[in-house]
């Protein structure tokens, strides 16, 4: 799960690499509008789930959404059933959910090996890391397949059942 041993940079791309994202970096204006009409259309529709949480910017905040973000309230979950087994079961539905980014970043080794490393563990940052959920939104999803993906998370949390009342 920790992946990252050492510190490193990204500048591997190709002659041909730049030219193709110089013409392609044209078209991100056009791409983070979509993103986000994306993100607020299914942030809308998750909002109607029981156990979901979708945060939202601020008016004068901007956000890319190269993902939409969101939490599960685990207190909700029956025994037997957490975020994994949730984004499991989308899956098995045909909508990939994952768990976005790392939230315990200082866990990675090479972070361990630095002088960056918190003390003790951020409960905050384990909590993320065990709720978080990470939706598609990209320019290639319609609004057809955004609202087939939250009833399949309706039909996920309700097959679940709850622990106590939603």
């Amino acid at each position: 799960r920790w992946l990252h041993e050492s510190f490193g940079s990204n500048y591997r791309g190709t002659e041909m690499q730049a030219a193709i994202g110089r013409i392609q970096y044209r078209k991100l204006p056009v791409w983070h509008k979509q993103r986000t009409e994306n993100a607020m259309y299914l942030a809308g529709l998750l909002e109607a789930i029981p156990g979901v949480q979708v945060p939202r910017p601020a008016a004068d905040e901007t956000h890319a959404y190269y993902r939409l973000y969101g939490r599960l309230n685990l207190s909700l979950l029956p025994v037997g059933w957490d975020r994994d087994r949730v984004i499991g079961e989308m899956g098995k539905r045909g909508y990939p959910l994952s768990i976005g980014s790392t939230a315990e970043v200082y866990r990675e080794l090479a972070l361990q090996q630095s002088e960056f490393v918190p003390e003790p563990p951020l409960p905050g940052s384990q909590r993320r890391g065990e709720d978080a959920l990470a939706f598609v939104v990209h320019p290639g999803v319609s609004r057809t397949w955004l609202s087939g993906s939250a009833a399949a998370l309706a039909d996920v949390m309700s097959n679940a059942g709850t622990r106590k009342a939603l």
